[in-house]
């Protein structure tokens, strides 16, 4: 099936929700394809850039951890292993290993908040996870108790 959109459609939608993080997104239409799709990232900047300077080493991880609330423990084992780089460090394959099990558990969580948090709700139809409360207990519970 072929729709023809005539004249040029332009979509601009400013703060999407449900995504983790800010954005806005802008569509254009001509001749029924599409010639432009742009995603803009719209957080404001923080300067943990300017944070880390002149913080000890042993300091930084703890740092960039605070970046994002959602991925803190990749954002910290960046920080660790260019600072391992920078020292000329290798750890442990023991030590890679419990690495890639926390980066691995962080997913996991990642995971369950995005679907039970944020896409939940359209596929429950309560606009928001506060409904899910009374509406589907059940669901509002395995959430819970996956997140941690």
């Amino acid at each position: 099936m072929k729709i023809n959109i005539d004249p040029p459609i332009n979509i601009e939608v400013e703060h999407i929700a449900r995504v983790e993080g800010h954005g806005n997104i802008q569509i254009r239409i001509e001749d029924n394809k599409l010639v432009e799709c742009t995603w803009e990232v719209v957080e404001t900047p923080r300067f943990f850039e300017v944070m880390m300077k002149g913080l000890s080493i042993e300091m930084a991880p703890l740092l960039a951890a605070r970046i994002c609330g959602i991925c803190s423990i990749s954002h910290a084992l960046v920080s660790a292993r260019a600072a391992e780089r920078a020292l000329g460090i290798e750890i442990p394959d023991t030590a890679k290993k419990v690495r890639l099990l926390a980066k691995h558990a962080e997913t996991l969580q990642s995971h369950t908040l995005h679907l039970f948090f944020l896409v939940a709700p359209d596929l429950l139809d309560t606009g928001s996870v506060i409904p899910i409360a009374k509406t589907h207990p059940q669901v509002l519970q395995i959430a819970t108790s996956l997140k941690g």
